[in-house]
């Protein structure tokens, strides 16, 4: 009995060319990609195209098609979902849809290139590795992608983090993939920070209808010598602003311009919600943290900065609460010992 796996190509370099010494979008890459893997025994595909984009591109309305897309695709009986995307935002849409498909009762898995198909690259492995991972029937919404050197390694989507600057490396929160491909079978990473197979099956989660991302959130990463006195939100605030913490949870709170402690509170009294991550709440807390904890409305824990804003913008585009949406765990996303 074939499976029946649906195709939803989006663009990005796995559906590009080079021309002239530029990459663009190009629909024969699509072609070709399907011609590749057409006779793959066991398997049969079915193609969509809800939109054409360098993933750099992407607007909200280009992801709601995409996400309306899969759901049609999940309620026309398909058993798996394949998600072709470029890799320039490939985290934030796959920690978006790892919310919003939460409760998909099937593998969603995405799939992504470092080179147009014609130049060679990890293209086809990650699309093979998907195929391979679909095979194991483990619903939720995944990512396959092979790092220079590496196997092709299966990421929760919901963990995903920014990929490395110029190499575009992939991984996961603390480095904690959720398995790997290794000669055609998936091998899952038995640590205690990943949730168990049996988990994902159980999975109770229940996604509402009518969740969607508001624009209206600002993000900040924060680094050494940032003088908040330029950041000044008053003729057109946001609703929301999502502040990077380094990685130990601190940021300066040295009295004067670099305190960021004083700048959050300023946009709370402005009236503008601000959230803090990543906070881990196993480790002991530095000198200065609790005043950045407090200036906070909200402090967002054990979870990656990619996905604390895609969890406040749709909270604000939901009208729901922050802090609710930030405290569940409804992808598993949390970095806590599952055993």
């Amino acid at each position: 009995m074939n499976r029946k796996v649906a195709l939803v190509c989006t663009g990005g370099t796995i559906g590009s060319s080079e021309r002239s010494g530029i990459i663009d979008t190009d629909v024969s890459a699509r072609e070709t990609l399907i011609n590749r893997f057409a006779e793959r025994r066991g398997y049969s595909f079915s193609t969509f195209a809800p939109v054409n984009e360098l993933s750099e591109n992407m607007s909200a309305e280009a992801l709601e098609k995409i996400a309306d897309c899969v759901r049609a695709a999940i309620a026309g009986g398909s058993d798996a979902i394949i998600i072709t995307h470029g890799t320039d935002t490939l985290t934030f849409t796959a920690n978006l849809f790892s919310q919003l498909l939460a409760d998909a009762p099937v593998p969603v898995i995405f799939v992504s290139a470092d080179k147009p198909l014609d130049e060679g690259g990890n293209g086809y492995d990650n699309f093979a590795a998907a195929l391979n991972f679909a095979a194991e029937k483990i619903r939720g919404v995944f990512v396959a992608y092979k790092n220079p050197g590496e196997s092709v390694k299966i990421h929760l989507a919901s963990r995903l983090v920014e990929s490395e600057q110029l190499t575009g490396y992939v991984s996961s929160l603390a480095s904690c993939e959720f398995g790997q491909i290794r000669d055609g079978r998936f091998l899952w990473n038995d640590s205690p920070l990943n949730p168990a197979l049996s988990d994902l099956v159980r999975n109770p989660f229940k996604v509402l209808p009518g969740e969607r991302v508001s624009t209206e959130v600002v993000s900040l990463v924060g680094r050494s010598l940032t003088d908040f006195r330029y950041l000044n939100f008053d003729k057109q605030p946001p609703k929301a602003l999502v502040y990077k913490l380094y990685h130990s949870g601190t940021a300066c709170t040295a009295a004067g311009r670099y305190d960021a402690a004083e700048f959050l509170e300023r946009l709370g009294k402005a009236g503008i919600e601000t959230v803090v991550a990543p906070v881990c709440d196993l480790l002991t807390p530095y000198s200065g943290a609790d005043r950045i904890y407090s200036a906070a409305k909200y402090v967002a824990k054990n979870v990656s900065f990619e996905l604390s804003v895609v969890k406040t913008m749709l909270a604000v585009g939901s009208g729901k609460n922050v802090g609710e949406l930030l405290n569940e765990n409804r992808a598993f996303e949390k970095l806590i010992e599952y055993r």
